[in-house]
């Protein structure tokens, strides 16, 4: 197996130029001025743009769904089974993830000017100690702020720099394993709920209400925008723990033909949403309810095959039948899974954000996976937005194989 490493973590550097930036920061609100300097830096925010009206679905052509697409075994898959187990997480929560951990790769450094991003109005605004700005988590969701605070109270004084900053809402959520709320409104006008936001030129749908999570994990922008280049036109696309579908959109949008794999019903609703938004139509995707180890033995029952897979699950799990999942003991196991359903040349993109899962242990459970697979396989990190300028918790691992 050919293992490329993960970069050594370089701290971000202080951009002090720009309209925001004060020379010696010194209080909160001049440390929150000095990390929307560096988002500029970044190419963030970039200004909104009007939300796109879906188009007639006959207009965008939709990829064939025909034996070339392996419709992937019809019974159940549109419209999903109620027969699978329930998953619940139990990890403590990471600012941005919902109920997911943390465990830290490398963020690229920041350096002058960023190239620009693709038309982007959700980013991660303050990334708590990366900004001076310790336990506060600021998301930025085209200028309403959700701000997620760990082990801290409200922090009030963020209510008088609307001047300062042109936040149109204020939001707050805290980061607490055992009082899981949904954000409320502080301060500014809100949303109408659900609202939407650009991400890389796709359009998806957040929504405040929803509960603990919103409805996109920011921290993944990097690797959707590495599917986005990656995918071909007509490939097979395999989601799983798709969440919203946030990586079949993008792949869908490149002309692939997705299968979404989620426990989750109203996710998966959500993901569909999240298609017409972008004028595909969701009829022509594959949407799986169910737990993905069972999935993936029904598929390989039935010899389905990938061009690309997306494997990020949550840190641990336990099904209604007490089966245990730990990333740390058992992963290794879904990547042998994926590795018999994928293509000769294809892609697996894995990820975690457990705290105590070092790279190197990630790599040997890749490894491990593709042995007991029989498959040779070559390793490329991925890495974290560079607006997520604090710890950077997300592994993410390009496997070719």
């Amino acid at each position: 197996m050919e293992i490329h490493t993960f970069p050594a973590a370089s701290p971000p550097a202080n951009a002090n130029g720009g309209k925001f930036a004060p020379s010696m920061p010194s209080s909160p609100a001049d440390h929150l001025a000095a990390a929307l300097t560096r988002r500029q830096t970044m190419g963030l925010p970039t200004p909104p743009a009007p939300t796109p009206t879906p188009t007639p679905h006959p207009a965008n052509p939709a990829p064939k769904r025909g034996p070339e697409a392996q419709p992937d075994i019809s019974r159940g898959c549109s419209e999903g089974t109620e027969r699978n187990p329930r998953i619940t997480s139990k990890t403590a929560p990471s600012p941005g993830r919902g109920d997911r951990t943390a465990s830290p790769p490398n963020t690229p450094p920041i350096s002058g000017a960023e190239p620009p991003i693709p038309e982007t109005t959700i980013f991660r605004a303050v990334d708590g100690s990366g900004d001076a700005l310790p336990g506060i988590f600021i998301d930025s969701c085209d200028g309403h702020w959700l701000v997620q605070t760990q082990d801290i109270p409200w922090p009030a004084w963020l209510e008088k720099t609307q001047p300062l900053s042109g936040w149109r809402s204020l939001w707050w959520k805290r980061l607490d394993q055992h009082a899981k709320e949904p954000p409320r409104l502080i301060a500014g006008e809100p949303p109408p709920q659900p609202f939407t936001v650009r991400e890389l030129g796709l359009t998806y749908e957040l929504d405040f209400r929803a509960g603990y999570s919103q409805g996109l994990f920011i921290d993944q922008r990097i690797q959707k925008s590495w599917v986005a280049a990656t995918v071909r036109p007509q490939q097979r696309i395999l989601n799983l723990f798709a969440y919203t579908c946030a990586f079949s959109v993008i792949a869908a949008s490149r002309g692939a033909v997705t299968t979404s794999v989620d426990l989750s019903r109203p996710s998966l609703e959500w993901g569909k949403r999240n298609f017409s938004l972008n004028a595909l139509d969701p009829a022509a995707h594959f949407f799986c309810k169910g737990d993905v180890a069972e999935w993936l033995r029904r598929f390989a029952a039935k010899d389905r095959t990938w061009h690309g897979i997306v494997l990020d699950p949550p840190t641990f799990s336990r099904n209604d039948k007490g089966r245990v999942f730990r990333v740390e003991k058992d992963f290794h196991e879904l990547v042998s899974a994926c590795l018999r359903l994928l293509e000769p040349g294809g892609w697996l993109l894995c990820s975690t954000n457990h705290r105590a899962l070092s790279e190197r242990d990630f790599l040997t459970l890749i490894s491990r996976g593709a042995a007991d697979a029989g498959r040779a396989i070559r390793c490329e990190p991925g890495a974290m937005p560079p607006d997520f300028t604090g710890e950077p918790y997300l592994k993410s691992v390009h496997v070719w194989g």
